[in-house]
């Protein structure tokens, strides 16, 4: 989904979309993970990766003040895995297909 979101983008670009425009429609987009970023030393936290890449991109092509970093309350704690939690996975998955009728049914 990440790839076709790149695409949408780049091809938005091409067709004269301004980059402001999806930095302010996907800056602060929550969802896991979420949290402290490493390795990006004007970028401290952030919501999402997507929060991140945005973000990124506006400090790297947009002039003006820098978006500020969210709170670690917004990166929302919750989002990323608890210690302890435990997994969705494997789920409890029936023994074998629902029986069939073996007869054809003439609808009309």
């Amino acid at each position: 989904m990440l790839d076709a979101l790149c695409q949408s983008v780049s091809l938005g670009l091409a067709r004269g979309v301004p980059l402001a425009e999806f930095v302010q429609a996907h800056a602060y987009t929550r969802f896991g993970p979420a949290g402290v970023v490493e390795g990006d030393s004007r970028i401290a936290r952030a919501t999402s990766i997507l929060d991140w890449g945005f973000r990124r991109l506006a400090l790297e092509y947009l002039e003006g003040p820098a978006l500020a970093d969210p709170t670690e309350e917004e990166c929302g704690a919750e989002l990323g895995v608890a210690a302890g939690e435990q997994p969705l996975l494997p789920l409890e998955a029936p023994a074998g297909p629902k029986a069939r009728r073996r007869s054809l049914r003439l609808v009309g």
